[in-house]
Parts: structure tokens; sequence; C-alpha cells
């Protein structure tokens, strides 16, 4: 089951030009064939909404798009999606090599510390987001084709919503790995502190006897403190190559999120302030406050697994501190102050280049949404009036 369900991910991520490489024993193979394909689902599916955008740009009299600053906020919002899906799908096939050693160091550590993570309730919380993306964008498409049947060439951008969610799902999976690399790792740094403790406490041994008796973990390959510590900086490693992955990507794709969580919210004010009130109006809100909880859920989806594997990684040296103190050998003691040492380097940090991603981002992107929207309707009142 955990093996049907591995290989359904992949292909899942393959299909959508993700991920376009083969680990082999040689090194990684780079796949032509997930990239073609993820190339050609995002530029087949680009003319058909910049027809629609064309299309109506020409209705006269358009009580939906009423002045010129909804048009722009309209092609600036479908011009952010366009460009962020060329990104993901484009520099999924530049990093090919990181993204390979990003899931080959990953593989290499849940051996070595022997733990099989196959992150079931991720993939059951990605099924459930996919059926109510899939919601929304039927309420979507429906409200549309009432308004104007033109408005049915914007349902391709479903294509780019599905890749955005895809995309966030890979993210969330690689993360939450990590973060029970980490857990398992001060599991067994704290079982081995505590043996060592509590055999220093009953037996008469010298330090070295004591050490090779207590060190002995579940993980055969692993026996010292600082076979932990080099654990520890893998993990660390894995980090940095997700970070030169997938910085860019995160960069657009934060971009992209801001920009609807700004314009789905003037538009509801739009539609508000015509004082439109039909049922076909409440849909219409219905559906763009919809997306907007869409945006927020996939800022959280980003920012919180991140957030808690570097809270997670960081605990390390929080387990050292309270067993330095402890009734352990000089040996041990030696390896915990060389092992807290050594943390200081390792950075368990998620950023994408220009901001690290932890929960200071959402009180950021909350500011800004606010301040832009404020500053967008102010304009918008200004083109009324004109």
């Amino acid at each position: 089951m955990n093996l049907s369900l591995d290989k359904i991910i992949l292909h899942l991520f393959e299909f959508w030009g993700l991920v376009c490489v083969k680990i082999t024993t040689d090194g990684s193979v780079f796949l032509y064939r997930p990239f073609i394909f993820g190339i050609l689902l995002v530029w087949l599916t680009f003319p058909i909404i910049f027809y629609g955008m064309m299309l109506e740009i020409n209705i006269p009299n358009n009580k939906w798009m009423p002045t010129t600053t909804a048009i722009v906020v309209n092609f600036i919002h479908y011009g952010a999606i366009i460009s962020t899906s060329l990104v993901i799908v484009v520099f999924a096939a530049w990093n090919y090599r990181t993204i390979g050693m990003t899931y080959s160091t990953i593989e290499t550590i849940e051996n070595k510390l022997n733990i099989h993570n196959r992150c079931v309730k991720t993939s059951i919380i990605f099924l459930i987001s996919i059926i109510l993306l899939t919601m929304l964008c039927i309420w979507d498409f429906w409200t549309s084709f009432q308004i104007n049947q033109i408005y049915v060439w914007y349902i391709a951008s479903y294509i780019y919503k599905m890749l955005f969610i895809v995309f966030i799902f890979q993210l969330l999976l690689i993360t939450n790995r990590i973060k029970a690399l980490f857990r398992a790792l001060n599991t067994q740094l704290i079982k081995t502190l505590q043996s060592t403790a509590k055999q220093c406490m009953h037996k008469n041994l010298p330090a070295v006897e004591i050490l090779s008796a207590s060190t002995k973990i579940y993980a055969s390959e692993i026996k010292t403190l600082p076979s932990l510590c080099d654990i520890h900086w893998d993990i660390c490693e894995a980090i940095d190559h997700f970070n030169t992955a997938f910085k860019i990507q995160l960069q657009f794709q934060f971009f992209t999120m801001f920009i609807q969580l700004v314009d789905c919210p003037y538009f509801i004010f739009l539609t508000l302030k015509e004082s439109m009130s039909s049922s076909l109006h409440f849909q219409f809100i219905m559906a763009s406050l919809g997306y907007t909880i869409l945006q927020v859920a996939q800022i959280f989806a980003i920012v919180l697994p991140c957030g808690a594997a570097t809270k997670t990684g960081n605990e390390t040296s929080f387990i050292l501190c309270k067993h330095l103190h402890s009734g352990l050998p000089m040996a041990m003691k030696k390896n915990i102050k060389s092992f807290l040492t050594l943390l200081e380097v390792h950075r368990t940090d998620f950023h994408c280049g220009i901001f690290k991603l932890n929960e200071s981002v959402i009180s950021a992107v909350t500011g800004s949404v606010t301040t832009y929207l404020v500053i967008l309707i102010q304009f918008q009142n200004q083109d009324f009036d004109s």
C-alpha cells in the first residue's frame, strides 16, 4: 500500500512536470517527457485565457469590469498566474539535479534512522484540497457562464490552480519528511543521553566503558553521539538543497498569492459598490471569497510546516543543553559540547532567498495586502469619479 502510494505521488509530480529527474547509482538522469508535457500544458492553456481577456475588453458597458483599473487588475491577476506556472515548470527542470539530491538525501537519512514516513495524512489533505478546488472552480464556472458566456474561457485557469496545489503538496511532503527526521533524531538523542545518565548512576565504570555501553540505539549504524551530529548536518544539507531548488518558484508563488489576495477582495468591493443584490452577484461574491480563503490556506500550507520543521530542528540544542550538566561521563560531555558548537553552523531555516519561511510571513503578508488593497480602492474611486 505504501509503495503504491509513493508511485502514485511520483507519477503525479511527473505528470505536472515538477519532478524531471530519476535517481540512479551513477547520479541523476534528466527526464524529458515530464518537462515537455508540463510546458505544453502551461503554454496551451495560455492562449485560451488570453483570448477570453481580449473578448472581455470588447464587451460594451461591462458592469463587471466598469473601469480601467478593474481591467488592469484582471490582466495582472491572470498574468501573474500564467508567469508563475511557467516558472514552476521551467525551474523544476533547471534544478532537476538539486531536486534529485533533496529526495535522495532524505531517503538516505530515513534509512539510517530506520524510519519510513509516507505522509499518508498529507496525501489525504491533498486529495480533499483537490476536491474543494474542483467544487470551487465549478461554482465559479457556472457563475461566470451566467454572467456572460465569454467568461467560459477562464475555466482554463483551473489547470494553473491545480498546478499550484500540486506544487504546494510537493513542498509539504518534503518539509513533513524533514520534520519527521528531526523528530526521530531528537528521540534517539534523548534515549542515548538518558541511557548513559542512568548507567552512570548505577554502575561504577570508567567513562570509556560507560560510553560504549550506553550509546547503542535501535538503528545499528548509529552508535555514537558524533554520528547523530553527522545526521543532523545531513538533514540541514537537505534543507539547503530544498532552499536552492525551490527559492525562485516560491518567490513567484508568493507574488501570485499576494496578487490574488488583493484583487479578490477588490472585486468583492467593486460588486458591493455597484449595489448589486441579485443572486448572481451573491454567487460571484462567494466565488471571490472562496478564492481568497484558498490563497490564505496555501500560504499556511507553505509557511507553517516549514516553521514547524525548523522548530523541531532547533530543539536539538535544547536537548543537549538540558543534559550537559547532568551526571554524564566527561567523554560524553565533551561530545555534547562539540555537538553544540557545530549546531551554530547548522542552518535549519527554510527560506526562498529574500525572506525566511516562518510564521512572521503571515503577519507581513496581512499588512501588505491591507495596505495595497486600500490604495487600489482609492484608485478605483478616482476612476469612478473621472
